[in-house]
């Protein structure tokens, strides 16, 4: 039978996951299904569930000398691990995957390791070691027909030019990757650029303008249960608001964006503000 999951339901998907746990240790076998279930516990916020569904599929690849799916499944739990903070142990694991992507020949995962790698490197501090692999990245899907590869490599780079204060050059990066997007007709991707762009206004002084980028992501967002997103682009227009002196606004913001699993936001310091 079929576990339908709704993914932004963390209880639903907790259940669906320890059913699913059940089925394979009665010998169900189902570790693309487990597999699957990790993605959602670890997008949902819950890791402890992510990293015991990706430890059952390790295990199954293990048994079945499966070196490739063991790299996916140790670039995942670095996924896990570095939503928690957890950065060095994240770029381990995908060094580690990346080593045997690079080995197999698998090209696309390789790039998707160096991907996670990117934004891990990031949070480490390690600009520019982030800067050269997102330039890399850039420079691969560049000269081809891959477009949304294309944009996501431009839009991580964008992420790391930002932390580098090379604010110019990464506006110009998420507006590209927001065109390509909205080609694609991909919403999500759209409201990631735009309150990208909102924070680069903010930091120029262009405070309406922000205003207007954060209520476009959300906008976007908006019915789509991506619960964390909207929660960081709530807290992003709170600060726009506050430093417009709207602060009933702001406090109203930071307390929709208060308690949203899988975030580290602390709207405290903007109600403080």
């Amino acid at each position: 039978s079929t576990i339908a999951v709704r993914w932004h339901e963390p209880v639903a998907a907790e259940v669906a996951a320890r059913a699913a746990l059940e089925l394979d240790a009665a010998g169900g076998g189902r570790v693309d299904a487990l597999i699957d279930l990790g993605h959602v516990a670890s997008e949902s916020g819950l890791s402890e569930m992510a990293l015991e569904l990706y430890g059952v599929c390790r295990h199954e690849f293990e048994r079945r000398r499966d070196w490739t799916g063991v790299a996916y499944i140790d670039m995942n739990v670095g996924i896990v691990h570095q939503r928690l903070g957890r950065n060095e142990l994240a770029l381990e694991l995908y060094g580690d995957a990346a080593t045997v992507f690079a080995d197999m020949r698998g090209d696309d995962l390789l790039r998707a390791c160096w991907t996670n790698m990117i934004g891990a490197l990031r949070s480490d501090g390690q600009l520019l070691e982030a800067s050269g692999l997102a330039d890399r990245l850039v420079s691969i899907f560049r000269p081809g027909s891959r477009r949304l590869e294309l944009a996501d490599a431009v839009f991580n780079r964008a992420n790391v030019l930002r932390h580098l204060d090379r604010r110019e050059d990464a506006r110009h990066g998420y507006i590209e990757a927001l065109e390509t997007y909205r080609h694609l007709g991909l919403r999500t991707e759209q409201a990631d650029s735009l309150d990208a762009l909102g924070r680069i206004a903010r930091h120029d002084g262009l405070l309406h303008f922000s205003e207007q980028m954060h209520r476009e992501a959300l906008r976007l967002y908006d019915g789509r249960h991506h619960r964390v997103d909207e929660a960081i682009a709530r807290y992003n227009l709170a600060i726009t608001l506050i430093l417009m002196g709207r602060h009933a606004e702001a406090i109203l913001l930071c307390d929709l964006a208060t308690g949203v699993c899988g975030t580290d936001l602390d709207p405290g310091a903007v109600k403080a503000y």
